[in-house]
């Protein structure tokens, strides 16, 4: 028999598959008429641990799950930087489109922003930040006039996203941080009804 793929060599996780007997009813065809015909099937015990090739030597201990959670924690160190440099990124943008609201670059890169530190952020452990940073991009995209949209609404996301990160206040288990994100999603559908939505595209 030919060794199959590579596996431990466990004896308590692969087991003997028991025979079992199946008695059935089938049709079988013919060029001169149909027939049916009885039959048995009677397989063969199959021994699993056969069938897989024993690791062996330090290929023995490995386990990849382990060795991709140890490379997630080394990873995990450099989150709360590349968090702040997203943190960063929003704010300077929100400081060019303060500066001059009716700027569509200005007001396209804040949006552009906002909407990467959503994407980014439930990676880099920061939930939170990422469901504020996602308000603010539904606002930014939905305004039919974003030079409209007061940038006391915006600032207000700015420094909530920026609180949220230098506590650390990840997810939604932060309960202040849970409803000031609650009361954004609130005032930005306000502003939306006010100031008018955009037509969705067909």
């Amino acid at each position: 028999m030919q060794d199959g793929p590579n596996c431990p060599d466990d004896e308590n996780n692969f087991g003997r598959a028991p025979a079992a007997r199946f008695t059935g009813r089938e049709t079988v065809m013919s060029n001169s008429a149909q027939k049916d015909k009885a039959f048995e099937l009677i397989p063969t015990p199959v021994d699993l641990r056969k069938k897989c090739k024993p690791l062996r030597g330090k290929a023995a201990g490995f386990d990849p799950i382990a060795q991709a959670e140890q490379e997630l924690a080394r990873l995990a160190v450099r989150f709360d930087t590349w968090m702040e440099d997203e943190t960063v990124n929003l704010e300077q943008a929100f400081a060019a489109f303060a500066a001059n609201p009716a700027d569509e670059k200005a007001a396209d890169a804040l949006f552009r922003s906002a909407h990467d530190l959503r994407g980014q952020s439930e990676t880099l452990g920061y939930p939170l930040a990422g469901r504020v940073a996602g308000n603010l991009s539904v606002l930014m995209e939905s305004a039919a006039d974003r030079s409209l949209i007061p940038p006391a609404i915006i600032e207000h996301h700015v420094n909530t996203v920026r609180a949220i990160v230098r506590e650390k206040a990840k997810d939604d288990q932060n309960r202040v941080g849970s409803e000031i994100a609650a009361r954004l999603e609130e005032m930005a559908s306000e502003i939306l009804d006010r100031i008018g939505r955009a037509p969705e595209d067909d």
